[in-house]
């Protein structure tokens, strides 16, 4: 059976730098880490930070336009 990971997602809200938080994620016994996008050079860094701790990056939320579509009956045009 594969050893359970746990995963924590990075969240720009909190007063700490993002690799500041990374650390932090990877200090408090978590293994992986996801990303919300927010532009390019913003994703490596973090992704270099998070590789720098010893993470896994799990995901990376993806951009998307017309979000409010997924819970509202409504039509968005592409």
């Amino acid at each position: 059976m594969p050893k359970t990971k746990l995963c924590l997602g990075l969240l720009s809200d909190f007063c700490e730098d993002d690799e500041k938080q990374i650390f932090m994620i990877r200090d408090a016994g978590f293994n992986e880490i996801f990303f919300s996008f927010t532009d390019r050079e913003t994703l490596k860094k973090q992704t270099n930070a998070a590789l720098k701790a010893g993470l896994t990056v799990r995901s990376v939320h993806a951009p998307y336009g017309g979000c409010r579509a997924l819970w509202e009956n409504v039509d968005v045009e592409a």
